[in-house]
């Protein structure tokens, strides 16, 4: 069982988790954890890559509504934005992801859309944002963030609630010398559960 801990969807971050998963593949580990704990999210273009890792023929990730456009984030699209190659490369990996309250933004959709795709989700619900931020500078050094698309993930235009996305296992770390959720993930995993 391999581990990969996302601190952030960096502009980098698919390029990175590219490179950790080929890394793991090559030892011949096939089941994961992914740890979005305390990851605050970062670009959608990088939330993209990072799932396109893990697709299985069309899936949708997300569909992106603003009052100008609808776009929808599928495998044509990652096809054209993206890096094609990078498709399904790493769908045999049977994962469970790890969340909590400060899991936010890119993470968040990246989290629902693993749970979507059938890899459980172990730890607390995330901190529930379902909006894309435009980020603007301002004269003074100071910055504010925008909301701009509204992101609805798969057909159905299901969206995270401000409960944020629900684990499948709910599951508290209340001593700090033990990782219960860790615990749980890896059990999971043994167990041969998730996609």
């Amino acid at each position: 069982i391999g581990l990969v801990k996302i601190r952030s969807f960096s502009g980098l971050e698919p390029s990175f988790l590219r490179l950790a998963l080929a890394s793991l593949k090559a030892f011949e580990v096939d089941r994961i954890v992914i740890d979005l704990r305390d990851n605050s999210g970062g670009f959608v273009k990088s939330f993209l890559g990072s799932s396109a890792f893990f697709m299985k023929g069309n899936d949708t990730i997300a569909t992106a509504v603003s009052r100008k456009s609808r776009l929808v984030y599928d495998s044509l699209y990652i096809v054209n934005a993206l890096n094609k190659k990078d498709i399904g490369r790493f769908k045999d990996f049977k994962v469970v992801c790890l969340i909590n309250n400060d899991t936010g933004s890119a993470a968040e959709f990246f989290a629902k859309t693993m749970q979507r795709w059938g890899h459980p989700l172990v730890g607390e619900s995330t901190s529930g944002r379902s909006t894309t931020l435009l980020p603007f500078e301002l004269a003074d050094g100071s910055r504010i963030n925008v909301a701009y698309q509204k992101v609805y993930f798969g057909g159905r235009q299901e969206e995270i609630s401000e409960a944020g996305v629900v684990p499948d296992f709910t599951v508290k770390n209340s001593n700090t010398q033990e990782d219960s959720q860790m615990e749980k993930a890896i059990d999971i995993l043994q167990e041969g559960r998730g996609r």
